[in-house]
């Protein structure tokens, strides 16, 4: 700003003409009638040569006149004159010796306060403020006249400003201009003041003290100069609208440089209230004319800016490229301002060679970290991967203080991305954190891109948990949405479907409209579908289609939810439902849709309608990966139907066309399975024979085998039978399918009763096989045959191997079963207890696997005394489904429980619990004890009613069957109905003549004969 400026060295020059031109003219005290003609005559000639200027000589003249009249009245006058002539001619020790001898000799004399005055003035242009401020103080103890005082003010205000206390300087200046406001000195004040508070930017302040100078003397040149002035200083408070009035108040009486500064003002001025109109016409008074104006290259720059506002950015970066070549501080400026819109005039590459001689250039400017960003940014965007990796980097490194270090490192993340250095990109996102060079906001957007990359490498478990981490340092930020879905994604791939269930929930709660909430909505509904949660993925899935729109191009899954709600339906038998979605994908052209269409209506016992559509897939999508399934599929349907020969007619077609699919071996089973249900058992057989021959790998061989064995069996050909396997082996030396025919012969008479021939089979079997995945079957069915005859020890080795030795068996679950009732009953309760875990671990998702396991281990708990531990393991299990099937072995443990605390009833009622829910052993054994406890207490009928409903409902169950009727024979008897009871116990001693109970019958029959 133009503010007036002064020095010391200017200021001695003043203090020479001030000497001649004022203070030397002031009147003196003496008259002419107290002198002599000569003295005054001498003294007169001093006082020319002072005037003249005559330093030396005035001093010299001065001087001699003191000492040729020792008793003249003009001695004080003298001896100041003398020392005011030294001090103008330079001799500043003996001048200030002078001075302060006259301020002692006459104190009262009127030039003392002039002396004191030179002196403080001298002082403050030697330097030498402290003692100028003391000296003038001084002046005005006196009370001098005003004109007097308001220059020692005013000067010692200067002083102050030397010592750099304006604070002081302000208070001296305002009290010259207040307590003195008739002299000269007050404007000058004022004006220092106001100059004073605007170099301290005190903007206001100045503004005011600029204002009250103005109004308070208008005549004055100062005030007169006050305009642009003001006009500077309301720029710099931000009030552009008052600069730009003052200036063009003012423009009209200013020229030469004045007006000039006073247009680059206004354009400014302008230019800060974004009016690019007037800014650029008052800019092109400069950019128009001399390069020398030391405006042109501010005008020229300010004009770059107004074209950049108004997008014109061809322009602007033309402007900027006029001063972008110089040396003075605008040139990097310009150099990056050229670049920035050189790339947003779509000329990136011009751009970017403006960005990297900037940082060439100049790096230590302050946009020079800032350039390398930006050319980083255009080589990203220009897929010049390598080359922004290394400008990030070098930014990185040789800014570490930059703001833009964050962005940087998160930028150099992501391109190490494309590049595919993942690991790298990790650490570079690592870096970014350590940094902490990064705003919040950066930082959070750092991580979540290191989360990202985690997601994107597949590490789900790594990307879940600093995902979550992210959302819960702000649930409120600007990231915390993307991190709570993405955590929810990455629990999905997880397949930890619970956590990711809670996530996709939250986050539909907490941000319903987000990004991702129609994405959220179809993950949620595909976590319940695969969760077999079909009622809950329903809704989300319909929620998810309805807000669907075709340019949702982040979710294009339309067709893909539809189906998936589709089989949502069908999963829930929702038949009708599912062929109402499947039809609008299936009209699209959609071959699956119908597929499952033509499912539905064979599971909704529509069997023409799906024929009709496996028809339809056949003829319409002759390419379609489901078409073997149709084939196949209207094969069945036939074959449920019992029109085997057109349901063989299908399967042959299928074989004919497809014959290397995987299904032509299920297919050709088929027809095995039609002959045999039409009663055409050589036709069987035949076909059965060519599953063994053409697809001996396929999984139906082994079916076919079996087959093979019920077909000769059935017809009464056990000896072909024999004969065929032995022939197999002959002819297939060494093939896995001759151990498969001779297990499932076993398999077949185990299956028809026929144990003791199935014994011996297994028994040979299991001494000459190998199959791995036959054996424990094996092992399964002797561990079984054993039980059933009461052989504890054979059963508990058999399926001992089964639980031991093949942990991955299917059978291996059913062995630990019957394998821990062994040992229970055996009062091994420890081994039973580990054998009951070993069935907790193989029962994966079987209910009543899992229920059995822990009915076992409560058993060995009660057994070894541990009850109240037993107790709740079991009411834990009730109180989680209490009707649920999978419970009966729950309910069964826990009426074991209370029969043997003494609480009758309440074992019954869990008994009569236990048998009602399940169908399968454990229900067997509820209704054995059921009646065995009600015969106990005395109600033999209410027993003889519930046992004997036992070979209708769990004739599977041997063991059971033969307790239960040795328990109702007893019963019967309770109730003197012997004849029945002798029924009862022929049918055990006929049907399971090998079970421990049938001694015991026979023994009951003697007893009744006697």
């Amino acid at each position: 700003m133009p503010f007036f400026h002064r020095s010391r060295t200017g200021l001695r020059l003043r203090l020479a003409a001030l000497l001649v031109g004022g203070l030397i003219l002031l009147p003196t005290v003496a008259s002419a009638q107290d002198t002599q003609p000569i003295e005054t005559q001498a003294f007169a000639e001093a006082l020319r040569r002072l005037e003249w200027r005559q330093f030396s000589s005035a001093a010299d003249a001065f001087a001699a006149f003191r000492l040729a009249y020792p008793a003249s009245s003009l001695q004080p006058d003298a001896l100041y004159h003398e020392g005011a002539a030294l001090l103008a001619m330079g001799q500043d020790d003996r001048a200030v010796e002078v001075l302060e001898s006259f301020e002692r000799s006459y104190p009262a004399h009127p030039l003392t306060f002039e002396a004191r005055l030179l002196l403080g003035q001298y002082f403050y242009s030697e330097g030498r403020a402290e003692d100028a401020i003391r000296t003038l103080a001084r002046v005005i103890e006196r009370h001098p006249p005003e004109i007097i005082a308001a220059r020692a003010m005013y000067w010692m205000g200067d002083s102050s400003v030397l010592l750099g206390d304006d604070e002081q300087a302000i208070a001296y200046y305002l009290e010259a201009a207040e307590s003195y406001r008739t002299t000269d000195t007050a404007p000058k004040a004022l004006y220092a003041r106001a100059y004073t508070l605007v170099r301290m930017k005190r903007y206001e302040d100045g503004a005011e003290a600029f204002e009250l100078l103005a109004a308070r003397y208008p005549e004055s040149d100062l005030a007169r100069n006050v305009g642009l002035a003001l006009a500077e200083v309301y720029y710099e408070l931000g009030d552009y609208p008052r600069a730009v009035s003052e200036i063009k108040r003012r423009l009209t009486s200013l020229s030469g440089e004045a007006e000039d500064r006073a247009v680059f003002l206004l354009a400014e001025s302008y230019n800060q209230q974004r009016d690019s109109e007037n800014a650029i016409v008052n800019y092109r008074r400069f950019t128009d004319g001399s390069p020398e104006s030391p405006y042109f290259r501010r005008s020229v720059y300010g004009l770059g800016w107004n074209y950049y506002h108004e997008k014109s950015h061809q322009w602007a970066a033309e402007q900027f490229s006029r001063i972008s070549d110089g040396t003075d501080e605008l040139a990097p400026e310009a150099l990056y301002y050229e670049g920035v819109n050189l790339v947003l005039s779509a000329r990136t590459e011009d751009g970017a060679e403006r960005f990297s001689r900037l940082a060439d250039l100049w790096p230590d400017h302050r946009l020079a970290d800032h350039a390398l960003f930006e050319l980083g940014i255009v080589r990203y965007e220009g897929r010049r991967w390598e080359d922004a990796e290394e400008v990030f980097g070098r930014l990185i490194e040789d800014y570490p203080a930059s703001e833009r270090v964050g962005e940087a490192s998160m930028w150099r993340g992501n391109t190490l991305i494309a590049l595919g250095r993942f690991d790298e990109a990790l650490a570079a996102f690592d870096q970014a954190i350590d940094l902490q060079a990064a705003s919040p906001e950066t930082r959070d957007a750092v991580v979540f891109q290191k989360s990202w990359l985690l997601y994107r490498q597949e590490r789900y478990a790594e990307a879940a948990a600093a995902f979550e981490s992210l959302y819960e340092s702000d649930p409120t930020g600007p990231q915390a949405a993307q991190a709570l879905f993405w955590s929810a994604e990455s629990r999905f791939q997880t397949n930890r479907l619970d956590q990711a269930v809670e996530r996709f929930r939250r986050y539909l709660k907490d941000f319903p409209n987000g990004t991702h909430a129609d994405a959220a909505h179809y993950a949620l509904g595909w976590a319940y579908f695969r969760q077999q949660r079909y009622e809950a993925a329903i809704p989300e899935f319909e929620r998810f289609l309805a807000s669907y729109r075709e340019q949702t191009e982040s979710i294009p899954y339309r067709t893909d939810a539809q189906l998936r709600l589709a089989d949502s339906f069908f999963a829930l038998k929702r038949y009708a439902d599912a062929v109402r979605v499947y039809r609008r994908l299936a009209a699209d052209g959609d071959d699956y849709a119908l597929y499952q269409i033509a499912q539905a209506y064979a599971n909704s016992a529509e069997p023409v309608e799906a024929i009709a559509s496996f028809q339809r897939l056949i003829e319409e999508f002759p390419q379609s990966e489901w078409r073997e399934e149709a084939r196949y599929s209207m094969g069945y349907l036939y074959f449920q139907n019992q029109e085997y020969d057109q349901a063989i007619q299908e399967y042959g077609t299928l074989i004919r066309d497809h014959g290397s699919h995987a299904l032509a071996a299920k297919a050709q089973y088929g027809i095995g399975d039609a002959h045999f249900n039409a009663g055409r058992l050589e036709q069987a057989v035949s076909a059965y024979k060519v599953v063994l021959d053409r697809y001996p790998s396929s999984p139906f061989a082994s079916d076919a085998a079996a087959g093979i064995q019920f077909a000769l069996l059935a017809s009464g050909q056990e000896e072909r039978s024999s004969a065929f396997i032995d022939s197999f082996a002959v002819a297939h030396p060494g093939s896995p399918l001759v151990d498969e025919l001779r297990f499932r012969r076993a398999e077949v008479r185990f299956q028809g009763g026929r144990t003791d021939e199935a014994t011996n089979d297994l028994l040979e079997f299991v001494r000459t096989a190998s199959n791995d995945r036959l054996l424990p079957e094996a092992y399964y069915y002797l561990g079984t045959i054993y039980a059933d005859r009461g052989q504890a020890r054979e059963a508990t080795t058999y399926l001992g191997q089964v639980v031991q030795q093949y942990p991955d068996s299917p059978r291996r679950a059913d062995a630990a079963a019957r394998l821990g009732r062994l040992q229970l009953e055996a009062g091994r309760a420890d081994e039973a207890e580990r054998t009951y875990e070993a069935l907790s671990e193989s029962a994966g998702d079987d209910p009543r696997l899992r229920s059995e396991a822990l009915y076992g281990r409560s058993m060995a708990m009660l057994a070894r005394g541990r009850n109240a531990e037993a107790e709740t393991l079991l009411q834990q299990a009730i109180q989680t489904a209490p009707d649920d099937p999978s419970t009966a072995p729950a309910y069964l443990g826990l009426g074991r429980l209370r029969e043997q605390a003494g609480q009758s009833a309440a074992a019954i009622t869990s008994f009569r619990t236990a048998a009602r829910l399940s169908q399968d052993e454990a229900g067997a054994e509820a209704l054995y004890r059921l009646g065995t406890l009600l015969l106990k207490t005395g109600d033999a009928a209410a027993a003889v009613e519930e046992l004997s409903r036992m070979p209708a409902r769990f004739a599977g169950y041997n063991d059971w069957m033969a307790r239960s009727y040795l328990e109702q024979a007893r019963a019967l008897r309770a109730l003197r109905r012997d004849g029945e009871a002798l029924q009862v116990l022929e049918t055990l001693i006929s049907t399971f003549p090998e079970h421990p109970a049938s001694a015991d019958a026979k023994r009951e029959k003697e007893a009744i004969g006697q």
